[in-house]
């Protein structure tokens, strides 16, 4: 064969390979809220016109749970339950096939407010709540009673497992009905059932019970970050949450930071006046805590003890919410070795409960739980409201950032776009996902949206 012509095939080769490993780049969402944690999408291509209805490309059975999937060079990769074991699970992207799958025992008694059969009807607050990461070849997972595990991502091989604070289950258990205001609320009963009066299922009463009295810890839920060769989780239990770092290669502990019971909300990684450091959102407080060795730099406390959504961190400013709690910046300062920490502003027309927005330049989009779900935009420097949709949209969502327009995935099933503007709310398209609640954040690319509800995983194009 002429040598011209091996050298052309040698070249079409490596191009093919260039370009088929762009693609899988260009789709890979690898963690919480993607590979930047902050809800931007890279890869998605907007229709030249919106369509009526999605196509649906493959939908399988993936197991029960909040975790959202994560996708890293064509493939899925997934944190589920099945009865009394948390299960591992990975697919191509392309046909839903399955690769490999893990299993490990994990039960878990669930708090009685998390069953709500209105909300978490496969689920029942089981879990598992925490999205895995993906990197450097390998998948971590934390599951709901703190098992963190690193598998190969390629192969599921197990490379390790440690398990933080194990739930503590007495021996005698005592049910009750999840306070709702019926006429049983503070009853005790000594077996399971449903309750007569509001027609919820009992559940199990006074597990891990925080020491300040602020409700039954619910399990690991804040997402674990993965930086360089340091990963980090924020797990707990009833008197104290602990932020642990540990070598991302071996799991083995660099340092620990011990402050207030942890809260659902995931870790950011961020640098501030020239450190980096990771932010955490506890039960009591905000926290800023020196990456390198753990020591706590600045706190603010806060008064809410339902925290979900993650911090955002613009310019000095550190943005979050709680249940019933106005939006809240506070800006960090540094003079010298001295950090402190001011109120910057405080809005109540906007409460983030269980959706993060996402920072567009110096505006943030995003779902305020406010007169049962209204989407807003809202001046990151000022604090000032600049719209607000009308009410009822949802009860929480997972919002997206593409192009020219912002997808919301609700918690009933509703992809909602609507565009990027400071104006006034304009929706731009909104469709049908799914036929149970959808807590998951979706996955946007090309002209094709991977979605997971309480049960079910599939693939939907927009063409």
């Amino acid at each position: 064969m002429h040598l011209s012509k091996i050298c052309l095939r040698g070249v079409l080769a490596l191009l093919i390979v260039v370009l088929f490993n762009h693609h899988a780049r260009a789709q890979d969402w690898t963690q919480w809220r993607g590979p930047n944690r902050d809800g931007h999408v890279n890869a998605f291509t907007e229709p030249s016109a919106w369509p009526d209805s999605l196509k649906s490309i493959w939908r399988i059975n993936a197991g029960v749970g909040l975790s959202s999937p994560v996708v890293a060079n064509g493939k899925i990769y997934l944190l589920t339950r099945d009865g009394e074991d948390e299960v591992v699970s990975c697919y191509l992207i392309a046909d839903g096939r399955r690769i490999w799958q893990q299993r490990y025992p994990a039960s878990f008694i669930a708090n009685p407010q998390a069953i709500r059969p209105d909300l978490f009807p496969a689920s029942k607050g089981k879990g598992p709540f925490a999205t895995p990461v993906v990197h450097g070849g390998r998948l971590y997972t934390l599951g709901v009673d703190r098992v963190l595990s690193c598998f190969d991502a390629e192969s599921g091989k197990l490379k390790w497992r440690h398990q933080y604070i194990k739930q503590f289950v007495p021996e005698k258990l005592v049910y009750e009905c999840p306070p709702c205001g019926c006429k049983l609320d503070g009853q005790e009963f000594d077996n399971p059932g449903k309750c007569s009066d509001c027609g919820m299922d009992f559940g199990v009463k006074g597990l891990e019970t925080s020491a300040k009295d602020v409700g039954n810890y619910y399990g690991a839920a804040a997402s674990p970050i993965i930086d360089g060769k340091i990963g980090i989780v924020n797990v707990g239990g009833q008197d104290a949450g602990e932020v642990i770092a540990f070598d991302a290669s071996n799991g083995k502990e660099r340092w620990r930071w011990s402050g207030p019971s942890p809260s659902s909300s995931s870790p950011i990684i961020a640098e501030l006046h020239g450190v980096r450091q990771v932010i955490v959102l506890t039960r009591e407080s905000v926290a800023g805590i020196a990456l390198a060795n753990g020591r706590q730099l600045w706190s603010y406390a806060i008064e809410s003890n339902a925290q979900i959504v993650t911090p955002i961190v613009f310019e000095d400013l550190v943005i979050f919410s709680a249940y019933r709690s106005p939006t809240t910046a506070i800006r960090i300062q540094k003079n010298g070795a001295t950090w402190s920490v001011e109120k910057a502003w405080s809005i109540n027309d906007v409460t983030l409960y269980t959706s993060t927005p996402v920072l567009i330049g110096d505006k943030l989009y995003g779902l305020s739980y406010t007169k049962r779900g209204q989407f807003f935009c809202l001046d990151a420097r000022a604090g000032t409201l600049l719209w607000a949709s009308e009410g009822r949209q949802a009860e929480g969502a997972a919002i997206v950032n593409s192009d020219n327009v912002i997808f919301a995935l609700t918690n009933e099933a509703k992809l909602v776009a609507f565009a990027k503007t400071e104006a006034a709310y304009q929706l731009v398209a909104q469709y049908e996902v799914a036929s149970s609640p959808t807590w998951a954040h979706p996955i946007l690319f090309e002209k094709k949206i991977l979605v997971k509800d309480e049960s079910k995983l599939m693939l939907w194009s927009l063409e």
